[in-house]
C-alpha cells in the first residue's frame, strides 16, 4: 500500500508504484504484480506514456480496487504459494527493508504491507514458537513429578527417553517431508507428550511393585510386560484406530494432527516396551528397603 504526500507530483507516484512492481518481480516465490499500472493494459490509448491520465478512462470499480487518487492511495498486489511463513519470512523482512530504502529516497511517501498473509503467518508463528516452549517447560516438569514420585532421580532420567522418542520421530518425518509444523501438528505433540507418559507411569508402577517383591530387573521387566504389554498395546490400537479416522477429513489442519498424533502414539508403544525396559534392566537402582523375599511371590 503506497500513500504519497498531497504536493508530489503524479509521474513520481507512477514512479513509486513501478518500483514496487519491480520489487515484486525480483522475488521468484511471487506472483506477477497487480496495479493501475497493469490494469492500463487493456486500455488503448494515443499516448501510453501519460498512464497517470489513462486511469481517469477506467471504470471507477476497477480503478478504485488499485488507485484512489482522492485519498492518495495506491495498491499493488500479488499472489503467494501456499508454503508457510517459515519461507515467506526472509522474503518478507527482505522486502521490508528494501521499502524502507524506497521510502527514505522519496520523501513523504509511506509504503507497508497490509497483507493478511503476513499478519496471520506470524501470529502462527509466534503460537508455534510458545506452544514449543510451553511443550518443553510441560516435559520438564512432568520428568520432574516423576523423579518426585518414585523418590529417584534415575527414574526420571530414565523416563525422559522414551517419551522424548516418539516426538523426535514425528519432527525428523514432518522435515524430512518437507512439511511444515503448523499449530495443529505442535498441540499434537503436547497431547501425544501426556498419553506417552501415562504408559510409562503404568509400566514403572508395575516395575516397581515387581521389584519391591524381590525379582531381579530382568524378572521384574518380564513379569511387567506380561501384565502391562498388553494393556498398552490395546490402549494404542483402539487409540490410533480412533485418531485415524480424522485422516479422511478435507481439511490439511484435520490430517496433519492426525498424522502427527498417530505417529507418536504408534512409536510410543516400542519406546515404552523396548526402550524402557532395556534402561531399567541396565540402571535398576538399588533393591528396595521394603522388599520381599523371592520366595514370598507366586506366579
Amino acid at each position: 500500500m503506497i500513500h504519497w504526500p498531497e504536493q508530489m507530483p503524479r509521474k513520481d507516484v507512477w514512479a513509486v508504484i513501478r518500483d514496487c512492481e519491480q520489487l515484486i518481480v525480483q522475488q521468484p516465490l511471487l506472483g506477477q504484480p497487480l496495479s493501475i499500472r497493469t490494469a492500463l493494459t487493456v486500455i488503448r490509448g494515443p499516448n501510453r506514456r501519460d498512464q497517470s491520465v489513462l486511469a481517469n478512462r477506467l471504470p471507477d470499480d476497477l480503478k478504485a480496487q488499485f488507485y484512489r487518487p482522492d485519498l492518495r492511495l495506491a495498491l499493488v498486489a500479488t499472489r503467494t504459494q501456499d508454503l508457510g511463513i517459515a519461507t515467506f519470512g526472509p522474503i518478507f523482512e527482505r522486502m521490508e527493508s528494501q521499502l524502507r530504502q524506497m521510502e527514505s529516497d522519496n520523501p513523504g511517501v509511506e509504503v507497508k504491507f497490509v497483507s493478511d498473509v503476513i499478519i496471520e503467518g506470524r501470529v502462527v508463528s509466534q503460537m508455534i514458537d510458545e506452544l514449543m516452549s510451553s511443550l518443553m517447560m510441560a516435559a520438564v516438569v512432568i520428568f520432574g513429578v516423576l523423579a518426585i514420585a518414585f523418590r529417584s532421580l534415575r527414574v526420571g532420567l530414565i523416563s525422559i527417553v522414551p517419551n522424548l522418542m516418539p516426538l523426535a520421530v514425528s519432527g525428523t518425518m514432518r522435515l524430512m517431508l518437507g512439511d511444515s509444523l503448523g499449530i495443529a501438528g505442535a498441540c499434537s505433540f503436547a497431547i501425544c507428550l501426556g498419553i506417552a507418559v501415562d504408559d510409562t507411569i503404568h509400566y514403572l508402577c508395575h516395575f516397581k511393585h515387581e521389584r519391591r517383591l524381590g525379582s531381579s530387573p530382568l524378572v521384574a521387566n518380564q513379569r511387567t510386560f506380561i501384565t502391562v504389554g498388553s494393556a498398552l498395546m490395546l490402549t494404542t490400537v483402539v487409540m490410533t484406530a480412533g485418531l485415524g479416522t480424522v485422516m479422511t477429513s478435507q481439511l490439511p489442519p484435520h490430517v496433519n494432527f492426525a498424522i502427527m498424533a498417530c505417529t507418536t502414539l504408534a512409536v510410543a508403544l516400542p519406546a515404552d516396551l523396548l526402550f524402557l525396559p532395556a534402561l531399567l534392566t541396565l540402571f535398576p537402582g538399588k533393591l528396595p528397603d521394603e522388599a520381599e523375599p523371592q520366595s514370598n511371590y507366586s506366579d
